[in-house]
């Protein structure tokens, strides 16, 4: 009986109604720091890529390596969700001064000059604050396509990137080289090239491994 009324005298919550202001977030896979963000705003293509990727729900693409046209980038998708958003603020430590006449009541800052005085230290506190709702998010979680980066002096290596930059004096002075029938190395040329196989097939590998990002369940 006791309980019951305990429970019928204990305070009701206030409520607090959330802001309703609409974020969109993205799961970067990498470090950000404040120093950073606009390269990576660069690596999703801009601004305008990004908004065209929420608005319309299309998929976009993380380059790997800047302008390197044969490192596969990883794959985002956007889902809906309805996180919160907060904003964490830390209060820093600061160090006071304490006269040493037993009270901790009369404090001094650090800065001040005082023979009686203890150093005391402050801990930090943290304040969190809900400021909107996070509708949309951009992933990252799907398994990244396999890598293989060819020899940068093959001649159709050195096209595909002379194409990139629009290099048309290169363009126009490329012949197909004749083909030596080299397609295996000696151990000399292996241990020379430091080459972790003997084929010298110069095959380039295809833009795309796989068509699928996520693994196929077969049960």
């Amino acid at each position: 009986m006791a309980d019951q009324n305990q429970k019928e005298k204990a305070e009701v919550a206030i409520l607090n109604p959330l802001n309703r202001t609409v974020f969109y977030s993205i799961e970067f896979p990498g470090y950000v720091n404040p120093g950073s963000v606009q390269k990576c705003v660069q690596r999703l293509g801009g601004l305008q890529n990004i908004s065209d990727t929420f608005r319309r729900g299309l998929k976009i693409d993380l380059p790997l390596k800047e302008n390197d046209p044969f490192a596969h980038p990883a794959a985002g998708q956007t889902v809906a969700t309805q996180n919160l958003v907060l904003r964490i603020v830390k209060r820093r430590r600061r160090k006071q001064q304490v006269e040493r006449d037993g009270s901790e009541d009369h404090m001094r800052d650090r800065g001040s000059s005082h023979s009686g005085t203890s150093t005391k230290q402050i801990e930090g506190v943290f304040t969190a604050e809900v400021v909107g709702i996070s509708q949309k998010t951009m992933r990252f979680r799907n398994p990244i396509d396999f890598q293989y980066r060819p020899d940068m002096n093959d001649p159709v290596v050195q096209l595909r990137q002379a194409m990139m930059r629009l290099d048309s004096k290169f363009i126009l002075s490329y012949r197909i080289p004749d083909d030596e029938e080299d397609f295996t190395l000696t151990p000399e040329e292996q241990e020379r090239r430091g080459a972790a196989s003997s084929s010298n097939l110069r095959i380039t590998p295809a833009p795309m491994f796989t068509r699928y990002d996520m693994p196929m369940n077969y049960k």
